[in-house]
């Protein structure tokens, strides 16, 4: 089954917004980004992370290129990148954006990530 018309754009979108986000990371514009992140509200609720606590940190990092750096604020952070890229270029050709494996392939990005949290208080 062919996925809806406005896959294609979402795909288009996420792509340029990759771009965007590494060319202001490269530029040294991540710090002021860093700023201007809001606190998560779910830890300042349960203070437990959230899944995706350090993704902001990490994303400046893999920007600016500092992978491991990267991995150190959230493991997931680099892989969800990357399926970014992988959906955004599958749904600007027409298909599908995430297959039953690169979806499985998220999720068990995100559960690492938030495991590493967890564990790291």
């Amino acid at each position: 089954m062919k996925p809806p018309a406005w896959t294609r754009i979402a795909g288009l979108a996420a792509l340029v917004a990759l771009l965007i986000a590494g060319l202001l990371a490269a530029t040294g514009s991540g710090a002021r980004l860093l700023e201007l992140a809001p606190r998560c509200s779910f830890r300042v609720l349960t203070g437990l992370p959230c899944p995706a606590c350090g993704t902001t940190r990490a994303l400046v990092a893999l920007g600016e290129g500092r992978l491991l750096e990267a991995f150190a604020h959230n493991p997931a952070a680099p892989i969800l990148v990357a399926a970014t890229a992988v959906a955004g270029l599958r749904a600007a050709r027409g298909e599908a954006p995430l297959t039953p494996r690169g979806l499985g392939l998220v999720t068990a990005a995100l559960a690492l990530g938030w495991l590493s949290a967890l564990t790291a208080g």
